[in-house]
């Protein structure tokens, strides 16, 4: 009997648990910049994944998540080449590197009800990242070339409206992790508009 009473409550607080967790995918368009010796304007990129949420209050929430996301740099206008070399060879030399990210946020969530069914939420935290495919573009001197360290860190933070389970937010992350040799310090800053819906 004692064991059939514990294995109801285990399963019962176990369901009361679940409750508590959400799904939350989301899709949306970001923008890049990068700034490492100086700024090359602003790059288009996508962020997908999913979040995942656990609400210890209904205004106090933990989420994380997975997503895939872009980085990179031009260096159009900045490399020669070298005289000795045939131009024709290498044709125009536009170099840009694309940098294929996979990212783990952990924010701090806080939510208010501001209609009936309608949300304002805010989120704030750090995320930790690892590239796992690099592509020099539009370039031969380049093929081959550097890429970075693989490991990526830094801030992010979040706004949005949650209307019943559709959401829109717009985010904000900054990159501080050393790309080469170089010290801790804002590499990438990185705006995101997003749509999703929460499970």
């Amino acid at each position: 009997m004692k064991k059939l009473l514990f294995v109801s409550l285990f399963i019962i607080c176990a369901f009361a648990a679940s409750a508590q967790w959400s799904i939350a995918p989301e899709l949306g368009l970001s923008a890049f910049s990068h700034n490492n010796g100086g700024s090359d304007g602003w790059r288009p990129a996508v962020k997908a994944g999913a979040a995942v949420e656990y609400a210890f209050q209904p205004h106090f929430s933990l989420e994380s998540g997975l997503y895939y996301t872009q980085r990179g740099y031009s260096l159009a206008g900045r490399i020669s080449i070298p005289d000795d070399w045939d131009r024709w060879e290498f044709g125009p030399e536009r170099p840009s590197l694309v940098r294929h990210l996979l990212q783990v946020p952990i924010r701090a969530r806080f939510s208010w009800e501001i209609a009936e069914d309608t949300r304002f939420f805010v989120s704030a935290g750090a995320y930790v990242g690892a590239y796992f495919a690099n592509d020099w573009k539009q370039t031969t001197l380049m093929q081959g070339a550097d890429y970075g360290k693989a490991f990526d860190w830094g801030v992010t933070a979040t706004v949005g409206i949650e209307v019943k389970r559709w959401f829109f937010q717009l985010g904000y992350d900054i990159s501080l992790a050393k790309e080469y040799d170089d010290g801790i310090s804002p590499k990438y800053h990185v705006g995101t508009i997003s749509v999703g819906y929460k499970f």
